[in-house]
């Protein structure tokens, strides 16, 4: 029972840390919450609009249109994370979501794969490995891959992110708001691509619901641009942090 009690204990804490970080940024910095919260929502919104108007609902297609949502679930968890000060693990999941971006261009371009995947043979699998190849001439899968990059060198592989920017906090040594704003941008920066790589993957971009897709993405994607450029929390700097300690 004590060492239930102590467990018990110590994620109560973690939660409550990751909360009053978190709650933070939704409290001092709410347009950057809300256009976070707005382009998830408009993902959300255009997957249904891409399942409610298709007329042939295959199983191929309802893997695929799931597969979408697990990237749009790790990108919710990566930016609580990342919001949480907890920028490694945010990175770690954005790549998440990348992967499962490829995932799904993979089966979208080979639907033979999905096995392949399934099975979890998909590191052996030349076929797989060429269908899940990103086209760099392509400028949506240019971005995506780019995102990979980034999220691999600095948090899933490089697991530095968060050190980099210790700071005092009442907390303790804790990531700074210059560092949840340095890596929130690169956040706003790739979250759209994602989704309109994952669009392009499950419908035909000549159709008028293409387009009404991706305008709806395109202006998401130009709301979080107009965030980095203009909101002040982008340019927050640990001399800031240190002044306000």
């Amino acid at each position: 029972m004590c060492s239930s009690m102590l467990t018990s204990d110590e994620l109560d804490r973690y939660f409550n840390r990751g909360l009053r970080f978190s709650e933070e940024i939704r409290r001092c910095h709410p347009s950057i919450w809300s256009a976070a919260g707005a382009a998830l929502a408009k993902a959300g919104e255009v997957m249904h609009m891409v399942h409610d108007n298709s007329s042939e609902r295959t199983e191929e297609f309802l893997n695929l249109l799931g597969l979408w949502g697990a990237v749009r679930r790790y990108q919710i968890s990566s930016i609580l994370e990342i919001f949480s000060r907890n920028l490694d693990e945010g990175l770690a999941l954005l790549r998440m979501a990348t992967e499962v971006t490829r995932v799904l261009k993979a089966v979208s371009t080979n639907p033979a794969v999905w096995a392949i995947w399934v099975k979890g043979d998909e590191r052996k699998s030349a076929e797989f490995k060429q269908a899940a190849k990103f086209d760099l001439t392509d400028p949506v899968q240019k971005a995506v891959f780019a995102a990979y990059n980034f999220c691999t060198d600095y948090g899933t592989h490089g697991h530095k992110t968060s050190a980099l920017y210790l700071v005092e906090t009442p907390m303790g040594r804790e990531p700074s708001i210059a560092g949840v704003a340095s890596i929130a941008k690169s956040w706003f920066v790739h979250c759209v691509a994602m989704h309109r790589l994952s669009l392009k993957c499950l419908v035909d971009d000549s159709s008028d619901l293409f387009i009404a897709c991706e305008v709806g993405l395109t202006v998401a994607e130009a709301r979080l641009l107009g965030r980095i450029q203009n909101d002040e929390f982008f340019r927050i700097t640990d001399i800031d942090c240190a002044s306000q300690a």
